[in-house]
């Protein structure tokens, strides 16, 4: 009887250039490599810019890079290759993450639907910062005040206009 040798094929690997924050913010929920599967939303928007197409690779001077491992059956269905086009709305999506992920975290710490409590936000954004080894040169702290201030009257603004 004849042996049947299986044969496997290496997973593409995609590297994926982003703000250094990004990196550190995925790098501890999911470790140094990202399997992606379709059962998450970044495994999503990742299938999502895959392409049967050769794509020629961007030249980015992006010292940040933040590796994804696509499996091969992945790569059958969807592509091989990523639309280096689609890379700057695959970070902006990622970032969106990210932001909605601190704000719930500091909403969820003050427990108290007073938004205007400086000290205790600024402690809060920077207990997430501190969480996901993100210093003062990948997101100034004083940035995501002001960026969480910004969503906080967005957030006021649009539940005056449902009422």
């Amino acid at each position: 009887m004849a042996k049947v040798l299986k044969t496997t094929i290496d997973p593409t690997v995609i590297k994926i250039p982003m703000r250094s924050y990004l990196v550190k913010y995925l790098t501890k929920l999911y470790g140094k490599e990202y399997k992606v599967t379709k059962r998450t939303y970044l495994g999503l928007i990742i299938v999502d810019v895959l392409t049967k197409d050769y794509q020629k690779p961007i030249f980015t001077n992006e010292k940040s890079t933040y590796n994804c491992i696509v499996a091969n059956q992945l790569c059958v269905t969807h592509g091989h290759f990523p639309k280096y086009t689609s890379f700057s709305v695959l970070e902006k999506k990622i970032d969106n993450i990210f932001k909605t992920s601190m704000y719930e975290f500091v909403r969820i710490n003050l427990q108290t639907g007073k938004y205007d409590q400086s000290s205790e936000i600024i402690k809060c954004l920077g207990a997430f910062l501190e969480f996901y080894n993100i210093n003062e040169d990948d997101l100034n702290l004083e940035t995501a005040y002001k960026n969480y201030s910004r969503y906080v009257s967005k957030k006021r603004n649009s539940d005056k206009k449902k009422t």
